[in-house]
């Protein structure tokens, strides 16, 4: 069963924007959301990166303070921008259960993250080694666990369809867009709210990436350090937010035609981008891996790094970037590979 599929609400909270109005202006304005991070830590381990992209806090009207205390900041983002993309979406109720327009067994949750609860997992580790164990808060687990910002979401809006959480580095969110497709295209909901957030502005994480020379060190010009197209890149800049949508069936967009939201169509790029970069003779191996699915059509050139590191020279083997056609299934899969010559 294959259905055609429209977006109806959009939310988001950036370091350039708490909403997606004020996140679009400031786009084509050009204003950079990286800046000189001032937090006391940065100068108590002595960090080489001191610039960061954070977003503010979400409003009240967005998480409640009970709330704010029972969820990690990635949690916080995923509720807020959730929230805004259910209004946009222009349903009646604050959530499935008070809408006229959806069943709550048809509405489902597919958002995606890199690390999840890291700020979470880290500060109770610090209380147990300043204050002992019986003083780790009793809600550390399900703020700390990667699928805790897809069930929060799906608590708030009583989405009892599904709660999906893609964990897949940088293409976390694309892959729960996608997820969130195909649930619609498969009939198994009407609706789905599908998004990505983090919040790892940490000195761990800082210090980790930092060590692998994934970081930006422009800290003299943090507002074009930012720069992964540019030849002159030297690393990505750790960020934290959350984007949203809302997905429906365009039968069921339909029925609710009193609503004032537009619609979209939705176009998914499967061409998503990781840190971890596909060299050439990589990328053989992965459409022939991928043979016979829709992915292997777009593993066909070296992609850009959306991390703006710097793509490693190709081996001497290497010769050429043409794509390689799948091969045929009656061929056994292993014959195929391309073997690695001898180490001189």
């Amino acid at each position: 069963m294959s259905r055609k599929v429209v977006v109806t609400g959009l939310g988001a909270i950036t370091p350039i924007g708490e909403n997606v109005q004020e996140t679009w202006a400031n786009a084509l304005k050009g204003v950079s959301g990286v800046h000189a991070l001032e937090n006391d830590w940065v100068e108590q381990y002595d960090l080489a990166v001191r610039i960061g992209a954070t977003a503010p806090t979400p409003s009240e009207e967005a998480v409640s303070r009970v709330q704010a205390k029972r969820l990690d900041p990635s949690g916080q983002f995923s509720v807020a921008a959730a929230r805004e993309a259910w209004n946009d979406a222009g349903f009646s109720g604050d959530n499935a259960d008070t809408s006229d327009e959806v069943d709550p067994t048809r509405v489902g949750v597919a958002f995606g993250t890199g690390i999840g609860g890291v700020w979470t997992l880290l500060d109770a580790w610090d209380t147990m080694q300043a204050k002992g164990a019986r003083r780790v808060k009793p809600m550390t687990v399900p703020m700390l666990m990667p699928n805790g910002n897809a069930s929060s979401v799906s608590m708030e809006f009583k989405a009892r369809a599904c709660a999906i959480t893609p964990v897949s580095a940088c293409a976390s969110g694309t892959e729960a867009f996608y997820q969130g497709l195909n649930l619609i295209r498969e009939g198994k909901a009407d609706v789905v709210i599908v998004g990505g957030a983090e919040s790892a502005i940490h000195p761990v994480t800082i210090a980790a990436f930092n060590s692998m020379q994934a970081l930006s060190r422009r800290n003299d010009d943090p507002q074009a350090a930012s720069r992964p197209f540019d030849i002159d890149r030297d690393g990505f800049v750790m960020g934290e937010g959350a984007g949203a949508c809302i997905l429906e069936s365009e039968e069921h967009a339909k029925l609710a035609a009193p609503r004032s939201t537009p619609s979209s169509p939705v176009r998914v790029s499967a061409r998503t981008r990781t840190t971890s970069r596909l060299r050439p003779s990589e990328m053989r191996v992965a459409r022939r891996a991928l043979c016979g699915s829709p992915w292997s059509r777009v593993i066909s050139s070296p992609p850009t790094s959306s991390t703006s590191t710097r793509t490693r020279p190709p081996r001497p083997w290497v010769t050429s970037r043409r794509p390689v056609p799948c091969a045929p299934r009656s061929v056994p899969r292993w014959t195929t590979w391309p073997s690695r010559p001898p180490s001189p």
